[in-house]
């Protein structure tokens, strides 16, 4: 919901503690390597029990709008993990909206 890495140690420590785990102990597990070999063979099996071959990336931005070779400056595209929710992608249409038609006051109502 707060669109949060779960690979960093903070994240995992406040949810260890909002959940009421003792964030200590949560702290300690999480500097050994123990469990290491069952999450990579659970993280395996879901990929191919759901036959995950890629997870997307989006990269928005209108035709010919940058690339890493144009001067300092230009539009850089808008990026958003696949796993962003609808509020991320509405803010997207609407920023790249506001690029092409140069409506910066503009917002999109739904």
């Amino acid at each position: 919901e707060q669109q949060q890495s779960q690979s960093h140690t903070a994240t995992l420590l406040e949810v260890a503690g909002e959940v009421g785990l003792d964030v200590e102990a949560a702290a300690a597990f999480l500097e050994t390597d123990e469990l290491e070999a069952y999450v990579w063979q659970s993280y395996g099996d879901t990929i191919k029990k759901h036959d995950i071959r890629a997870i997307p990336y989006f990269i928005f931005g209108p035709e010919g709008m940058w690339s890493p070779f144009r001067p300092d400056g230009e539009e850089e595209p808008i990026m958003v993990n696949g796993s962003g929710d609808a509020e991320q992608f509405l803010g997207v249409i609407t920023a790249l909206f506001k690029r092409m038609t140069g409506l910066h006051e503009h917002t999109v109502s739904r």
